[in-house]
């Protein structure tokens, strides 16, 4: 189903609901299908100002510390609000075969 289609559906199924809430009143068609869209539209503009400052995933702030692999410092702690732990060298946990 195109988007379009959803939309058009939203309304209709809104339309629907007010028109059944009130009664169910003859010869008001236009009217709820008006209301379900202006409803419709406030509910999507809030929802927008809602998310306005949210960021995407996939898009990660540097400083939260999420934004890619932890580097370590001189001192090869990691860096400050890192959260990936540092691990050690696959070397160091590797005995020598004698």
């Amino acid at each position: 189903m195109k988007q379009s289609d959803l939309n058009e559906q939203r309304v209709r199924d809104r339309a629907y609901h007010l028109w059944e809430a009130d009664g169910s009143p003859h010869g008001m068609a236009d009217t709820y299908w008006h209301r379900a869209r202006i409803e419709l539209g406030e509910e999507e503009q809030a929802f927008d100002e809602l998310l306005e400052d949210t960021f995407p995933a996939s898009d990660a702030p540097a400083h939260s510390g999420i934004a890619g692999p932890a580097r370590s410092t001189s001192s090869g702690a990691p860096k400050a609000g890192s959260l990936t732990p540092q691990l050690p060298a696959i070397e160091s946990l590797v005995e020598p075969d004698l």
